[in-house]
């Protein structure tokens, strides 16, 4: 009995003697704080080609039909990443009513390429732009309608009152939807 509880002994003492050294080493690793530097990107397109067909017996084969290999420049490939990525991210931000800052979008703050960060930056004040104006547009349209609308009905001006004017995410928004309440009710009060 005591042969097999000394033999049970030692097995366990083995076994965590060679857990913790595969243990260790791993622990040590995960806490070093190394940059993870990848070199620069480089896409090239290949299409299947066997080297055993010959031309007259590759069925698939024609001279002016398709190169064979496409070379994709990496700075070009992140400056249209990053210009796209850029203008949905500014329309995001315009739809919600932030403000504008594209320095500080996680997006930016990822990349280390500055050619990603350049056009990410372009790509982000236009996509602002477009969606501010768009969305503005939509706003005095709105409050266009409830203008019009409520002198119909002879209701008081109250644009402040409309769930649209309620539901604007931004200032700007809601100076639109005021605005165009605002002329078109004038217009209707003064054409009865």
């Amino acid at each position: 009995m005591r042969i097999k509880r000394a033999k049970s002994l030692i097995a366990g003492f083995f076994f965590l003697v060679t857990l913790m050294v595969g243990v260790a080493p791993t622990t040590a690793e995960a806490q070093s704080k190394e940059a993870v530097r990848r070199p620069r990107r480089v896409i090239v397109y290949r299409p299947y080609y066997n080297p055993f067909w010959y031309r007259r017996y590759d069925p698939f084969w024609d001279p002016y039909y398709f190169r064979r290999t496409v070379v994709v420049d990496p700075i070009a490939y992140q400056r249209e990443q990053g210009y796209r990525e850029g203008k949905d991210e500014g329309g995001e931000a315009a739809k919600k009513g932030g403000p504008a800052n594209p320095n500080g979008h996680k997006d930016y703050l990822k990349s280390n390429s500055l050619a990603f960060r350049e056009a990410f930056v372009q790509g982000y004040v236009e996509g602002y732009r477009e969606e501010l104006a768009k969305t503005t547009k939509e706003m005095r349209e709105k409050g266009q309608k409830k203008g019009r609308e409520d002198a119909r009905k002879g209701r008081p001006v109250d644009p402040t009152a409309h769930k649209d004017y309620l539901k604007a995410t931004s200032r700007a928004y809601r100076e639109a939807f005021v605005q165009g309440y605002n002329e078109l009710y004038r217009a209707q009060s003064a054409g009865r």
